[in-house]
């Protein structure tokens, strides 16, 4: 709750902007609204396990305890919120399009962090993973994960296909991304803890990189829809480059780490128990993957299409600069040694 007041006021930082105006007072609303729906669902699970703690929780699961599974129903809903999920993502667009662009770059990132380490602390971690058919509680919450995944992959990449604005095609693109950080959640093991912390790191590089790129063009007077971008390739090189790097990133393309993030994950989901739940989400992120390329390579294409001839633009302060090439060289530096991070994580979690 303190990440999310101080959010709502940097999506207000500039007061003099309607929609910023716009955008933090539609947040505080709502995102008041999921606090409510979390704290109940703590209501609930207090009411059903006789303790706020963690490690006593795991210890008073009952099976067929109505208020446990009512409660981490709730506790699900209002972090499945914070992270963007379907059907709870319908603030993220307008949201992340009013914000001042470096804030929407910080809540993309930051917020899922920290929604996602939630849920991964109370579901996983704490109720753990069903033993036999009749344990309810424990299956409930599997279930739910897994349809608040495989909705936002879907329908994140289908209703990202429409989107002409570079800005707002990144918020539903993060509503997709958060399909496939879910879905590492939903595994349980340890070995999906390691590909969601790793997917994670990737994605602090590729949709912070991504943002910060549109803050650029911004600074620089460039427009951000799509049919304005051609020819961007000759009047911003670099910039268009590291947007290419990003979005290939983010599409899953080698040699990016996208590429080697979604594989890990996907190695992951097809090894792990539960039958074929796994398997679905497995093809529901490959098709995903696939929607992703038609609007990511379609801004590629356009940025990289003929266009008005370049003129004397803005130069850009050397922080644009730094964080930038910093995001584009760690989706390399990612990629080509991968492994290293990947067991210094295991040894971390196995710690």
């Amino acid at each position: 709750e303190l990440f999310s007041l101080a959010l709502y006021l940097l999506c207000i930082f500039l007061p003099d902007r309607a929609t910023c105006q716009e955008s933090g007072l539609k947040y505080f609303i709502l995102s008041s609204l999921a606090s409510a729906v979390i704290l109940y669902g703590m209501a609930l699970i207090y009411g059903g396990t006789g303790t706020t703690w963690l490690s006593e929780i795991a210890t008073r699961v009952d099976k067929d305890d109505l208020l446990l599974m009512v409660g981490s129903a709730l506790l699900a809903a209002g972090l499945g919120f914070k992270v963007s999920a379907v059907p709870f993502h319908l603030w993220t667009p307008d949201v992340y399009q009013g914000a001042p662009t470096p804030v929407t770059a910080f809540m993309s990132v930051a917020t899922k962090t920290a929604a996602l380490v939630a849920l991964l602390r109370f579901f996983p971690m704490t109720l753990g993973m069903a033993s036999a058919p009749d344990d309810r509680a424990r299956i409930q919450w599997w279930v739910i994960i897994w349809s608040l995944s495989i909705l936002s992959i879907i329908f994140g990449n289908l209703m990202a296909l429409s989107q002409t604005n570079l800005k707002r095609l990144l918020a539903y693109s993060g509503i997709a991304q958060a399909g496939y950080l879910l879905s590492a959640v939903f595994v349980g093991t340890q070995a999906g803890q390691v590909s969601l912390f790793f997917y994670l790191l990737v994605y602090l590089c590729m949709n912070l990189g991504a943002f910060v790129i549109v803050a650029a063009l911004e600074e620089v007077g460039e427009s951000i829809q799509l049919e304005s971008m051609a020819g961007l390739s000759m009047r911003q090189p670099y910039l268009a480059a590291a947007l290419a790097v990003c979005l290939f990133s983010l599409t899953g393309l080698p040699p990016t780490a996208g590429f080697v993030a979604k594989y890990q994950l996907f190695s992951c989901l097809m090894s792990s128990p539960g039958g074929p739940l796994p398997k679905y989400l497995v093809a529901a992120a490959l098709v995903g993957s696939l929607l992703s390329a038609g609007y990511y390579l379609r801004f590629v294409v356009q940025v990289y299409s003929p266009g008005p001839a370049p003129e004397p633009q803005k130069q850009l302060p050397a922080t644009f600069w730094a964080v930038i090439g910093s995001a584009t060289l760690g989706l390399f530096v990612l990629s080509f040694w991968a492994q290293p991070v990947l067991e210094w994580m295991q040894s971390l979690l196995g710690a």
